[in-house]
């Protein structure tokens, strides 16, 4: 059976309202933390790092206050966040374009990638990897954060909020397996090696009144698993690679 495109339209909504609300420049999240170190970045570390879908840019000044001499440029689609994130962070490079486009980075021209909370958008995977392997120099290393399935099966989610006066359907919640992913990268010859990381936090977040943004609860033996009003189990990984 062929699924039309229309049965996938949905809007991605919540990123303007949440980002544009925040400043997390002294207040850095674990995950930034986390991310930087799967990294290897320290204050030693030089060379460029590009930060796909970096929102109002606070994944990008967290690396640049840890490693002033890395440059570091951001990619994301929407121009209000980027206006945010060149008065935050002044010395970085910013493009408008989206993940999914590879033509929107130079080809081989960073030491490090980063993709943090993006990819639950897109329906599809792979052309997002495609764009994190050919901005890559040899050796360079990538970090993906998302809901990753443990089971092999991939997910495409739309949701709708019952309460509010918009009744459009909105994404940014789907799971791509590891099974699915691990097939891309164990077949490209440009990927050297890539990894699987547990993400855990070190304390409870609690539930906010936009439900659909993640808390903690305990599920069977793991104290902390990230839910949503969607009814969905968050269980958010860490994929490192390194371009061969």
């Amino acid at each position: 059976m062929t699924i039309d495109q229309h049965d996938y339209d949905a809007k991605h909504n919540a990123d303007e309202g949440i980002y544009l609300k925040e400043d997390r420049r002294t207040k850095p999240k674990e995950l930034f933390i986390q991310a930087a170190a799967l990294l290897g970045i320290n204050n030693t570390t030089v060379g460029k790092l590009c930060d796909l879908g970096c929102a109002t840019g606070d994944f990008l000044n967290y690396v640049n206050v840890k490693a002033p001499r890395l440059e570091v440029t951001g990619l994301d689609v929407s121009n209000p966040m980027l206006n945010t994130a060149r008065k935050r962070i002044p010395n970085a490079t910013f493009i408008t374009g989206s993940a999914e486009d590879k033509s929107n980075l130079p080809e081989a021209s960073f030491d490090y990638l980063s993709i943090i909370g993006v990819v639950g958008i897109f329906d599809e995977i792979a052309p997002t990897l495609e764009t994190l392997i050919c901005a890559l120099k040899t050796g360079g290393k990538a970090i993906i954060l998302s809901n990753f399935n443990e089971n092999p099966i991939d997910v495409i989610v739309r949701y709708r909020r019952a309460d509010s006066v918009d009744q459009s359907w909105e994404k940014g919640w789907n799971v791509h397996s590891q099974e699915s992913v691990s097939r891309i990268l164990e077949s490209d010859k440009r990927v050297l090696n890539f990894e699987w990381h547990d993400f855990s936090l070190p304390f409870d977040l609690v539930k906010q009144t936009d439900t659909m943004r993640a808390w903690t609860t305990q599920v069977g033996e793991k104290q902390r698993m990230h839910v949503n009003g969607a009814s969905m189990i968050v269980d958010i990984k860490f994929l490192s690679l390194t371009r061969a």
